[in-house]
């Protein structure tokens, strides 16, 4: 058998609203370094410096694809069976062949390359709109699927996501074209404390469920009688294209699975969105004050933030699109160009933090939990924060004003 690997950087586009937290979509296809938790690298609290509720393992994409009398199932990602196929009990579940990835913030492209009757690509981004700091500091990701037949036929296609509950105990319910994951007994201090996530989808004809498989991000089909929920899942998907089950549950190992299904005519295209929500309030530093996060201003959990979103997509996603487009479709700029200005932007969704108060702060440097750096830097450091200021008068003038309010007042 011919196989053809290619290497990939350890980052991506930074995804997740200003002081929000944030993850990273990379060439493999997944989401990595989830920072939206008060966690990792981002906090200030040692005892959470370390700690990562969900990996790239924690949530999924997979398209379905049927013509003539013919059903392949594929993950929308490049890293063999993780969190797909089992040679004995889903050896049809597998990975595209390739991805091909553009790096282009506040947006990543994504285009899956595999032998089905239709392409299909992607885009990854948040709303990052200059002058809109409510939107841009919205705890969310966007995805935008598109599936377009290639064949001479009529082609049936569906896409699925998954997400897996970062919560040790939780409870997930499905409502409104939402599924809405709650955390249950988190003690006080804990940074998941009053947390919640959220997973919707548009496009196309909708299914839900809630799905009980612990150990499948770790282990896949191996542990049957855990996991015979999200098989059964993934065999209803292969079968019909939609999800049976339960739309609620509540314990340990919970997932939440939305789906989208659209029947294409030759040469006909159909967007699919998945709109990914979190709300983590708890948000201490080092000196125990409760800091929160500016978005708590104006939603009250994550189910309120996939609301917002799915009421108000298509501004934020156009507009969004609007500013990446001005960028990187400036006539006579070269590319190398867009990409050393855009990359700097990546900052103010990593490395930032907004307080439910409205007081910002830019880290310094951030560190890595597996490539070393700074293991606890500064903020708001003189020489570094007017490196920012041009950006930040130039996209959100609000937050240079409020950084100088607050230097002058310390």
């Amino acid at each position: 058998m011919k196989y053809v690997f290619s290497n990939y950087t350890a980052s991506g586009v930074a995804l997740g609203g200003i002081g929000a937290g944030s993850v990273e979509v990379r060439a493999d296809g997944l989401l990595h370094d989830w920072l939206i938790f008060n966690n990792g690298v981002w906090t200030t609290l040692e005892k959470y410096r370390q700690f990562y509720p969900l990996d790239e393992r924690g949530f999924f994409l997979a398209v379905r694809a049927e013509s003539g009398g013919r059903v392949a199932v594929r993950m929308l990602q490049s890293r063999g069976y993780i969190l797909g196929g089992d040679p004995y009990k889903a050896p049809w579940l597998k990975p595209v062949k390739a991805v091909e990835y553009s790096g282009e913030p506040p947006l990543a492209k994504l285009k899956y390359i595999d032998d089905l009757p239709l392409e299909i690509s992607a885009e990854f981004l948040s709303p990052f709109i200059p002058g809109d700091l409510k939107s841009s500091s919205t705890p969310t990701v966007i995805i935008r699927i598109v599936v377009r037949n290639t064949s001479s036929s009529a082609v049936k296609a569906a896409v699925m996501a998954g997400l897996r509950a970062p919560f040790k105990r939780a409870a997930a319910k499905a409502d409104g074209g939402i599924v809405t994951v709650k955390g249950l007994g988190e003690p006080d201090e804990s940074p998941l404390r009053d947390g919640s996530m959220a997973l919707a989808i548009r496009g196309g004809a909708t299914s839900f469920a809630v799905v009980r498989a612990p150990g499948y991000e770790e282990y896949g089909f191996q542990r049957y009688e855990q996991t015979l929920e999200m098989l059964m899942a993934w065999i209803n998907f292969r079968r019909e294209g939609r999800l049976q089950g339960p739309s609620a549950g509540e314990g340990q190992g919970l997932w939440a699975l939305a789906a989208a299904s659209a029947e294409l005519g030759p040469g006909e295209a159909k967007a699919i969105d998945v709109i990914l929500a979190w709300y983590f309030p708890n948000h201490y530093d080092q000196f125990g004050e409760r800091l929160g996060h500016y978005y708590e201003n104006f939603f009250a959990d994550a189910h309120a933030v996939a609301e917002h979103v799915l009421r108000n997509f298509d501004y934020l996603y156009g507009e969004t699109v609007k500013f990446h487009d001005a960028l990187y479709g400036l006539e006579g700029l070269d590319s190398w160009v867009a990409d050393l200005v855009a990359s700097q932007l990546t900052t103010l969704v990593k490395a930032t933090w907004l307080t439910k108060d409205g007081r910002f702060a830019l880290w310094e440097g951030l560190g890595d939990k597996y490539y070393g750096g700074p293991s606890l830097n500064a903020f708001n450091t003189t020489d570094v924060i007017f490196y920012a200021f041009p950006t930040l008068l130039s996209l959100f003038p609000e937050l240079a004003a409020k950084y100088l309010i607050q230097h002058a007042a310390h």
